[in-house]
């Protein structure tokens, strides 16, 4: 899949075509697979359109259920209606945002006094835990400004814990994992996929997700 996104209305569009004729029809059935950066994406891509007012929610849930019906287009509908509650609610509960941005910040100043710290965070950047699916991830992501939801989540989880093995599926990117929410954040909601990712996303492009 063309990981570029040129930022123009133009491009959202053509996005949103190619998603109705080669994706949208299986995306419930396909959307939690992570196929791998040369693939065609299972999702559709149209995040940094939505989210720079590009194209809006109510035109590309119109397009959907015009190509493939109510019940077709159910599970996307639902995915984008999630979208525009959690950033509703973001919006409601900024302390959710803040709070979360502050111990990141935190977290930043340790990296100055802690050299075991520095070390682990720069191995996750730079792509050398030795985890290999999680460093497939961070270079996808870091390279090209892309990562599947799938990556997202499953790139955090991915660290060995005791009892659980590092990931080892064939070609060292798993699909589907079982995802154990992190605690809570600042006003009682859980970081977003894209908030986990800040560490690596700080100096690439905007997340494309669904």
């Amino acid at each position: 899949m063309d990981r570029i996104f040129p930022m123009t209305r133009a491009a959202g569009l053509e996005r949103l075509a190619a998603f109705l004729e080669h994706g949208g029809a299986e995306y419930a059935g396909s959307r939690n697979f992570d196929l791998g950066p040369e693939a065609s994406s299972t999702t559709s891509a149209l995040s940094p359109y939505l989210r720079r007012r590009l194209i809006t929610e109510a035109e590309v849930v119109a397009a959907v259920v015009a190509a493939f019906g109510d019940e077709g287009a159910k599970k996307f509908v639902s995915e984008v209606f999630w979208r525009t509650y959690f950033k509703g609610h973001l919006e409601t509960h900024p302390a959710a945002s803040t709070g979360y941005l502050a111990l990141a910040a935190e977290g930043h100043e340790r990296l100055t006094a802690e050299s075991g710290l520095l070390r682990t965070y720069k191995a996750a950047v730079e792509w050398h835990t030795g985890i290999d699916c999680f460093d497939a991830w961070a270079r996808e992501l870091t390279e090209t400004g892309w990562l599947h939801t799938q990556g997202e989540t499953n790139g955090i989880t991915s660290v060995p814990r005791p009892g659980r093995k590092p990931c080892s599926t064939p070609n060292n990117r798993p699909v589907i994992r079982q995802y154990t929410p992190p605690p809570l954040a600042p006003g009682g909601m859980t970081p977003s996929n894209s908030q986990k990712s800040s560490a690596l996303t700080a100096t690439t492009a905007p997340l494309a997700r669904r």
